[in-house]
């Protein structure tokens, strides 16, 4: 028998681990000599691993600590950058070496925020290569046994953003139409995926961050949710029964007395999206100090908020994004230690958002080195580790 070149194993590596969520652009850009090897070689590997469709509360409780691939495909580029979008924060392409490495360092969950601004064209129709990209890099997930979130994430960051609630009249319709459009050709391509991908409706939906704004901006937070259950349900399959998740307005624990859980055709299939940076002052810029009396009682109130309303009531909920930037501060690592544990210990899903940047200070989020697939941050790992113990 012939040796294997690189590249033939190289595509047997891929399709093997992507078999748990559907076929990729690797497999379509495989030579018939790398397909014809790669799929023998394939279909006598053991399976991946099926993950059925729970509740959301059973499956809330396998998902453990989360990290995020931020900076990555919720990039925002030039229209033309098609596939190099993913590189467009300074990051490089994400691979499975570092997707391994992400389940090796302890996280059970990888949230993967998609940006599609950029990838659709004016009827709506989303460039496949983008849809391919992003389904092979959660096949990554899925062939760690990592659970895996999707979503759409900063279609509404810039002034030219098209999924803004300052949208009134017949320009608030078309985002609801364009929303709709998009979310049915994203739980269509994720159809096969099984219970171990989640779909989120939105990231931060907002205008500003003030904490004082229209009730209305609540009402469309709350139309648009309800849009994304009805049309990923709608799609039938899996999606049928997957778990989908909703944020509150800006996903503010604060906004959630007005947040509604959208009626959906399945009981308890749904959960909860909060992001919490606060104090922005200490987690967010890397200044001050954190740990008084005070500080661990705002840290209580919230959870407090999200359990009681929530998870108590049986919505879990994922707090999709948190963390502190790197400083030479030690009380960084006790604010993780604290705010985790807190969080995980109530039901809480934290999710650590890493952007891949390692300076100090504001916008410092970085955990992972991407480009070598190790953990370059190694006492914050710890910290937020700690929390299982």
């Amino acid at each position: 028998m012939k040796k294997l070149s690189a590249k033939i194993l190289s595509a047997i590596l891929s399709i093997g681990m992507l078999s748990a969520c559907g076929s990729t652009v690797a497999e379509a850009s495989a030579t018939e000599e790398t397909t014809t090897a790669a799929t023998t070689a394939a279909t006598t590997a053991a399976p991946a691993k099926e993950y059925p469709f729970e509740s959301a509360v059973d499956t809330a409780a396998k998902m453990g600590i989360g990290w995020n691939l931020g900076n990555a495909f919720d990039s925002i580029a030039d229209a033309n950058a098609g596939l190099d979008a993913e590189m467009a924060w300074g990051n490089p392409k994400t691979t499975p070496e570092l997707v391994k490495a992400v389940k090796d360092a302890g996280f059970d969950t990888i949230r993967i925020p998609v940006t599609y601004m950029g990838h659709f064209d004016a009827s709506g129709k989303i460039d496949e290569a983008w849809l391919a990209r992003v389904k092979e890099v959660v096949g990554y997930a899925t062939a760690n046994d990592l659970y895996a979130i999707i979503n759409i994430h900063h279609d509404g960051q810039q002034d030219n953003g098209w999924l803004r609630p300052i949208y009134e009249g017949d320009e608030r319709e078309k985002m609801v139409e364009t929303f709709t459009t998009l979310w049915t050709q994203i739980a269509d391509y994720f159809e096969d995926c099984g219970g171990n991908v989640l779909f989120a409706g939105m990231n931060e939906f907002h205008e500003g961050y003030s904490w004082t704004y229209p009730q209305d901006y609540d009402d469309i937070t709350n139309r648009l949710n309800q849009a994304f259950v009805t049309t990923v349900r709608a799609t039938g399959g899996n999606n049928a029964e997957r778990i989908l998740i909703t944020p509150s307005y800006n996903t503010l624990t604060a906004a959630t007395p007005r947040y509604i859980l959208p009626t959906d055709t399945i009981e308890g299939r749904q959960m909860l999206e909060v992001h919490c940076y606060d104090p922005w002052a200490f987690a967010g810029q890397g200044n001050g100090t954190w740990g008084s009396d005070n500080d661990k009682a705002e840290v209580e109130n919230r959870i407090n908020t999200l359990k009681t309303n929530f998870v108590d009531k049986g919505v879990p909920v994922i707090m999709g994004e948190y963390g502190a930037v790197r400083t030479d501060n030690p009380e960084r690592f006790d604010y993780i230690r604290y705010v985790t544990a807190g969080y995980h210990k109530n039901g809480i899903i934290p999710i650590w958002w890493d952007n891949g940047v390692f300076g100090t200070g504001e916008e410092n989020f970085g955990l992972m080195d991407r480009t070598n697939a190790v953990v370059l941050d190694t006492e914050a790992l710890e910290a937020i580790m700690s929390a299982k113990d």
